[in-house]
């Protein structure tokens, strides 16, 4: 029969102790409060991903995979339409914020080892650079050549 896990070992009870130390921070005007609140945020993600009742102990390599592979396919969604998942550079936060976490359990002895892909490099949200469309030299003196004054400068600040 499965014990139950101790309430101070669940990943809730250790991210709400890790947060209040980022509050804490805060009220000591040492971290901005928004910035505690954005931890706070990408801290709830991941407890609602990996179970608040979830022994921090079972946040094996294999769970930290699957918790990888999520955030990608939050990415990938907002690679499909604007309006849904998250950018790369929120998930790169979001996953770089749990790491932290997780790092800070292990620093307080509350995990004896973490799990081995906690730094992977493969653990990256990196997307191909958008081209940029320009203007051709041909395009670029037909724009001038219509202009005058003040709008002719104005032109020649855009296109710099």
């Amino acid at each position: 029969r499965d014990r139950e896990t101790p309430k101070e070992r669940t990943v809730s009870a250790l991210v709400n102790r890790w947060l209040d130390e980022r509050r804490d921070e805060a009220r000591k005007k040492t971290r901005s409060v928004e910035s505690a609140e954005s931890l706070r945020w990408c801290l709830d993600l991941f407890c609602n991903h990996v179970g608040t009742a979830t022994n921090i102990d079972a946040i094996t390599a294999d769970v930290w995979n699957r918790w990888f592979a999520y955030c990608a396919g939050q990415v990938a969604k907002r690679d499909e339409n604007d309006e849904d998942g998250w950018s790369a550079d929120t998930a790169q936060k979001i996953f770089t914020t749990s790491r932290s976490f997780m790092k800070w359990c292990w620093e307080l002895s509350v995990l004896d080892a973490l799990p081995r892909n906690l730094t992977s490099k493969k653990h990256k949200f990196e997307r191909p650079q958008k081209t940029i469309s320009t203007f051709t030299n041909d395009e670029i003196k037909t724009l001038l050549s219509a202009k005058k004054g003040a709008h002719r400068l104005i032109l020649l600040l855009m296109l710099n």
